[in-house]
């Protein structure tokens, strides 16, 4: 049940278990104990409404929380100081969710404003975008207080660190991936919490190669697929489905547009397998090698559901695209035996042409899986697209649910040498538990950011952080929003 307000409407921090000490303040996140909410207002200073929903989601991250609810530390950075200030004011003990008690925080958007200054023209902005800049601020900012102050061997301990558990064993990519690159640098908080890896598997449908790319993320940006109806046929019956394409939806996000049925049209395979969120082609099973392939992934991946929810678009972004024409591979292998085929032709006589020698693409698949799964899971839906010089809202509802299974998503941990391998999944349950969501209300020309937060405990439920004003709401509440940034927690 949500918290009731006390006499007056003021909700105070000490109601949902918040504690102090003579050594200052503790988040308790690793005891068992229920994480401090944010029950205080932020101060709107003007459209600033995208940092204060951002910041409220932010504190009531848990392990986030804890580290800025500790002292400040020598070296550290003005970003991340700032950031402490928001939190300990937001989480003392005497604070309360009245608006004429909302914090200020111009201090932090200035720190912001110094490093982008778009930031500094109180004009409208993305959510996603500044919490991208802040994450990536803190970052930077301990990065360099940890290579200062940290003697070399423990900076070499944290980098090896970082470097088995950011990238997966024995991958068979041969060049250097970021995340091998970022390895060298020591690990900080954000990475903890926040940092996952990306995998990008490309099968050759040339000669059947498996090349595995690795990338670290923040937080993963989803299509908002747009509808389509197809035609089925069960015996002499000719019936239609709805399902969902893997591109961006055209404006209102698959919602109707006037044609009365609210579908774009479109005619995908008929087939239960599809492929091509990218570049939204649809290849023939007839090849036996997209067969091999297809079968091998988990169906959550290569078949559209019938509704949209966020399921949809997980699949939408992780679903198989074809690679071909302009888009074709260049596959190494491909390209060495090409070179041996040539060296071949020259021993022979001088017939050897000298376009032969130039490597040609070949048609393969590629798609992306998690590859290891960060602790909490930030999920940014793409609500905006531009159409020519115009930036157009996605205003379909996405359905979210408090609990998200991510396994159907994520590859074993050892990145596949061949097509066979294809079938291993992430042994490791990848369970997550929804705390916070940043709504975007309106069209892009007028809207409006709130958060909403929880500590996934019955006892605190649910608040509404709208600018310098917060409020109880009910759980069903939430799952109505229209999700624009969604915040999971491994379970």
């Amino acid at each position: 049940e949500p918290v009731p307000a006390p006499a007056g409407g003021a909700l105070t921090t000490r109601r949902i278990g918040y504690e102090s000490s003579a050594t200052g303040t503790s988040a308790g996140t690793s005891s068992g104990r229920c994480p401090l909410l944010p029950v205080r207002g932020l101060r709107n200073l003007g459209n600033t409404c995208f940092l204060n929903s951002v910041l409220q989601s932010l504190v009531a991250t848990p392990e986030l929380q804890t580290f800025l609810l500790q002292p400040t530390v020598v070296g550290e950075g003005e970003v991340t100081r700032a950031m402490r200030e928001v939190a300990a004011e937001l989480l003392k003990p005497t604070a309360v969710s009245e608006p004429d008690t909302a914090f200020d925080p111009t201090r932090l958007l200035e720190m912001v404003s110094l490093r982008h200054s778009r930031y500094a023209g109180r004009a409208e902005q993305d959510s996603q975008e500044v919490l991208r800049q802040l994450l990536d601020g803190i970052r930077s900012e301990e990065v360099k207080r940890l290579v200062q102050f940290t003697k070399p061997e423990q900076g070499k301990s944290k980098a090896t660190s970082a470097s088995e558990s950011r990238t997966p064993a024995d991958s068979t990519d041969s060049s250097v991936d970021s995340s091998v690159r970022a390895a060298a640098e020591p690990t900080t908080i954000i990475d903890e919490v926040f940092g996952g890896t990306l995998r990008s598997t490309v099968v050759c449908l040339a000669c059947g190669n498996v090349s595995c790319a690795h990338e670290p993320f923040n937080d993963l940006s989803l299509p908002i697929p747009q509808r389509w109806k197809r035609s089925t046929r069960r015996g002499d019956e000719e019936r239609d489905v709805d399902g969902f394409d893997g591109e961006d939806g055209t404006e209102g996000g698959g919602e109707d547009d006037g044609d009365g049925d609210g579908h774009s049209g479109g005619d995908p395979s008929n087939s239960d397998l599809a492929v091509g969120s990218g570049s939204s082609c649809r290849l023939s099973l007839e090849h036996p090698l997209v067969t091999r392939v297809l079968r091998r992934l988990p169906a959550e991946q290569t078949a559209p559901p019938a509704m949209l929810h966020l399921g949809a678009c997980l699949q939408a972004f992780s679903s198989p695209e074809l690679l071909q024409g302009e888009d074709a591979y260049m596959c190494e292998a491909c390209a060495r035996k090409q070179r041996e085929a040539h060296g071949g032709n020259s021993d022979g006589g001088a017939n050897g042409a000298a376009e032969d020698v130039a490597p040609r693409g070949s048609p393969a698949l590629k798609w992306l899986q998690v590859a290891r799964a960060p602790t909490v899971l930030t999920i940014h839906l793409k609500r905006f697209r531009t159409a020519g010089r115009t930036i157009h809202k996605l205003g379909a509802h996405v359905p979210f649910a408090a609990e998200l299974k991510l396994d159907p998503f994520c590859g074993a941990e050892k990145a596949p040498s061949q097509v066979d391998d294809l079938g291993h999944r992430c042994p490791n349950p990848q369970h997550y538990r929804l705390f916070g969501v940043v709504e975007h209300a309106g069209t892009f020309k007028g809207g409006h950011y709130m958060a909403y937060v929880s500590s996934g405990a019955s006892a605190t439920g649910w608040f509404r952080m709208n600018d310098s004003i917060v409020a109880p709401v009910e759980e069903s509440v939430v799952f109505e929003a229209q999700a624009f940034l969604l915040f999971y927690r491994h379970s």
